[in-house]
C-alpha cells in the first residue's frame, strides 16, 4: 500500500487525496486551519457574498431614487456574516462527506 501526503484541502488538494484513496493508498491531509483553503474560507466566496448583499442594497438606492420607496428596510451586517459563516461551513461539511464517501475502506 502506498502512502501520500496531501499538503492543503482546498481546490486541488482535495481531488488529489480522493483520487490517492480511490487508488488504494493511505494518505493525510495537512490543512493548517479549515478545509476549502483560503479561497473558500477568507477570499472568493466572502467577497462574492459581501457583494451580493451590497448589490441588493445599491439597487434599493436606486430604487429609491426612481420613486419606489423601501420605508422600513433596514442593514443588519451581524445577519449578513451570519449568513456567510452558514454558507461557508455547509461547504466544508460537504468536502467532508465527499472524504467520507471517497474512502474505500
Amino acid at each position: 500500500m502506498r502512502e501520500l501526503v496531501v499538503i492543503g484541502g482546498a481546490a486541488g488538494g482535495v481531488p488529489a487525496a480522493i483520487r490517492g484513496a480511490q487508488l488504494g493508498g493511505r494518505l493525510a491531509i495537512i490543512e493548517c486551519e479549515h478545509l476549502g483553503g483560503l479561497c473558500m474560507n477568507r477570499w472568493y466566496i466572502p467577497f462574492g457574498h459581501m457583494m451580493a448583499g451590497s448589490e441588493i442594497l445599491g439597487n434599493m438606492l436606486l430604487g429609491k431614487d426612481m420613486g419606489v420607496d423601501f420605508t422600513g428596510v433596514s442593514k443588519d451586517y451581524s445577519a449578513l456574516i451570519g449568513r456567510q459563516d452558514k454558507i461557508i461551513g455547509l461547504m466544508r461539511e460537504g468536502i467532508k462527506g465527499t472524504f467520507s464517501t471517497s474512502n474505500p475502506e
